[in-house]
């Protein structure tokens, strides 16, 4: 079962992709590999890379099942590959330098390209922030400063997808998290 919050994701990422041109991307740290199946039936093209082999495994499974093969799962990504979008999706906290790496996923980016993703906020996670471990938050006037200011990018969007139907959902959310991490050990 997909928690509510990727399925509130999914319905924002369905709105972006109807307003863009169908063309290439790379997603970084695809998890389950369901935004990959969300980008293909919207008519996109292109690669997810993911540093975890359970992750690869799980969306090859998913991929084959549902029949694309208009996706590739990349081991390593190729420094001539260039693409029209690139997405990640709740992985910026987990890097050691946020704005280094999109940097130099930027560097992959063709012409007028456009990167797409999204982050935790730092605020109202509930247990849900502490089943992330590693993992930085942020607020939007901190994703926003680094966007424009250390990277130059022109920010087309922001969407909160969380709020107001996840924010009613906290304390189911908590209690799902919670359970969870308890399966896990």
């Amino acid at each position: 079962m997909r928690p509510p919050r990727y399925l509130l994701r999914e319905a924002v990422l369905k709105k972006i992709l109807k307003r863009l041109p169908p063309g290439k991307f790379l997603e970084v740290g695809y998890g389950d590999g369901y935004t990959l199946l969300t980008l293909s039936k919207a008519g996109f093209w292109g690669q997810g890379y993911d540093f975890s082999d359970e992750s690869r495994q799980e969306a090859e499974i998913l991929l084959r099942k549902k029949h694309v093969t208009t996706i590739t799962l990349l081991q390593n990504l190729d420094n001539r590959e260039r693409y029209d979008y690139i997405l990640f999706f709740e992985v910026i906290g987990y890097w050691n330098s946020p704005a280094g790496e999109i940097a130099r996923l930027k560097e992959h980016l063709h012409a007028g390209g456009r990167i797409i993703f999204s982050y935790t906020n730092k605020r109202h996670q509930g247990y849900a922030e502490k089943a992330t471990g590693d993992m930085k938050c942020f607020t939007r006037e901190e994703i926003l400063r680094m966007l424009e200011n250390e990277l130059g990018f022109k920010v087309d969007l922001v969407w909160n997808y969380g709020f107001p139907p996840a924010n009613l959902l906290k304390p189911f959310l908590d209690v799902f998290h919670l359970m969870k991490s308890r399966s896990k050990s």
